[in-house]
């Protein structure tokens, strides 16, 4: 990740100054992730006659996933996450023919309450992002090309397709976070 600030305007005969600030990869400490999501799925596990069994939901795997990783995310990668999300909320707000401040108002929170609260959750985001990486790495958790070609094949449309096609890198990381949940709900 990289940002660049430039406190100058660009000339061609001006000499140029700009600030950059980089951020390398975080440590990511998995600690005892297994245990944790095990207390999790244990209870799923415990055959009771004349009773459903019961999966934990994804949410509770997360839950005990971001409980027991520890990662130290970079400011910049949470500021650019949080103004993304905020950005997106943007987005909706006006597609819905609202302003922020009517938004604001029905939510009850100002606007460094919003913020406060995206940027939460782009920690939480960030952190499960990197844990899962982590985790498919640890455990060699792989997508092959077949699995990607067969999720182009499922778009419901040839736009949709178009896209899943320009963009199999990321269709592909999908894949693996979501080979690495089914990984961890089979804990």
């Amino acid at each position: 990740m990289e940002k660049i600030e430039d406190p100058q305007a660009l000339s061609e005969s001006k000499s140029w100054q700009f600030t950059a600030t980089t951020c390398e990869t975080p440590k990511i400490s998995l600690g005892t992730y297994k245990k944790a999501i095990v207390d999790v799925t244990a209870k799923s596990k415990i055959v009771i006659p004349g009773k459903e069994q019961v999966s934990p939901s994804l949410d509770e795997i997360i839950k005990a996933l971001l409980g027991a990783v520890s990662i130290q995310i970079p400011k910049i990668l949470v500021d650019t996450e949080t103004d993304r999300l905020l950005a997106q909320t943007l987005d909706e707000v006006k597609r819905l023919g609202l302003t922020l401040d009517q938004y604001l108002a029905s939510t009850g929170k100002s606007a460094q309450q919003l913020r406060d609260d995206y940027a939460k959750k782009a920690q939480d985001d960030l952190t499960l992002e990197f844990a899962l990486g982590r985790i498919a790495e640890d455990e060699h958790i792989v997508v092959e090309q077949k699995e990607i070609d067969e999720a182009i094949q499922k778009a419901k449309d040839g736009t949709e397709r178009d896209n899943l096609e320009k963009n199999r890198y990321l269709l592909a990381s999908i894949l693996r976070q979501q080979k690495t949940l089914d990984f961890l709900k089979n804990l």
